[in-house]
């Protein structure tokens, strides 16, 4: 991933030093060690030579090699599907990252036809070996949905970008919209509309609901607050499995955290210094907000 802006040498020693930590983390480790019946340790193989083979064939070169690609990336995420559930990772992760590359003006045809190869016989082979995941399902589920509607997007913002339509969108306050604002307002009231039209006039709030519900009470089932591994622990509780602890502080924890600020602001080098310095700024206090907004059972926070 990194190859390109840190050079072979460093982005090579900082992918040994992050499969260090990934494979010594205490948080993970009673998953993977011989014995243990679990299924993350192959779940994850699949989740990251995915995500591998999709960020592989988006990078470039001909079309045909990125094409094969993208069918690997689509064979490995279904076979992390038939495995764990937590194959929705892939999905969302590449959903988001299909969504800002179309914002920042990044996605072309090519983009199109390498999520289509990764996602449709995905598809099918999870329809195949496993009756948990029909097309009926695929198509209404909000995780997968938002993969399908990424590649029609593309489109979209293509057919408004490129075609002879393009002029109808020069006119009054739609020419001081970004093409990809448009691009999402249409698809958002055709997918809407049809949505309301095959699944009744629930579709939209349900799935409206799908996402802002995580985000305010993520598990209310009596299956999940019962299980233990599926109850949302507290802060404190987690945090002491970041360790080693030096006097007091778990550095894998804050190793993360000022990594990823860290990692952010060299995400946004396009931008000047200022803009830079105010976007860190509410990225750290977005992560600070979500991670201490459940600090422990009898704290405000």
């Amino acid at each position: 991933m990194f190859i390109s802006n840190l050079g072979e040498l460093r982005a090579n020693i900082a992918a040994l030093i992050s499969s260090l930590f990934l494979t010594i983390i205490p948080a993970l480790l009673p998953r993977t060690i011989a014995g243990i019946p679990e299924k993350e340790s192959a779940g994850f193989f699949f989740l990251f030579i995915s995500l591998y083979f999709f960020i592989s064939a988006w990078k470039g070169g001909k079309l045909r090699n990125r094409l094969l690609l993208g069918l690997f990336a689509g064979i490995t995420t279904a076979m992390m599907a038939l495995i764990w559930g937590g194959w929705q990772y892939i999905s969302l992760t590449i959903s988001i990252a299909l969504f800002i590359s179309l914002v920042l003006g990044k996605c072309k045809k090519e983009e199109i036809y390498i999520t289509l190869v990764w996602l449709l016989p995905s598809w099918l082979i999870m329809s195949i070996f496993s009756t948990r995941y029909s097309w009926e399902n695929l198509l209404t589920s909000t995780t997968t949905l938002i993969a399908l509607v990424m590649p029609i997007l593309i489109l979209i913002n293509l057919f408004i970008s490129n075609s002879r339509f393009s002029k109808y969108f020069e006119i009054g306050f739609l020419k001081k919209l970004p093409r990809p604002i448009i691009s999402i307002a249409i698809v958002v009231v055709l997918a809407g509309i049809l949505g309301s039209i095959v699944f009744g006039i629930s579709f939209l709030p349900d799935k409206l609901g799908d996402i802002t519900k995580p985000l305010i009470q993520p598990i209310t089932d009596r299956l999940g607050v019962t299980v233990a591994e599926n109850r949302q622990p507290y802060f404190n509780e987690w945090e002491n499995s970041f360790g080693p602890r030096v006097r007091g502080i778990a550095l894998f924890f804050w190793l993360f955290m000022i990594g990823s600020i860290f990692l952010y602001f060299g995400m946004i080098k396009i931008f000047e210094k200022k803009e830079r310095i105010i976007l860190t700024s509410g990225y750290a206090l977005f992560l600070l907000a979500m991670v201490f907004s459940r600090y422990k059972s009898d704290s405000i926070l």
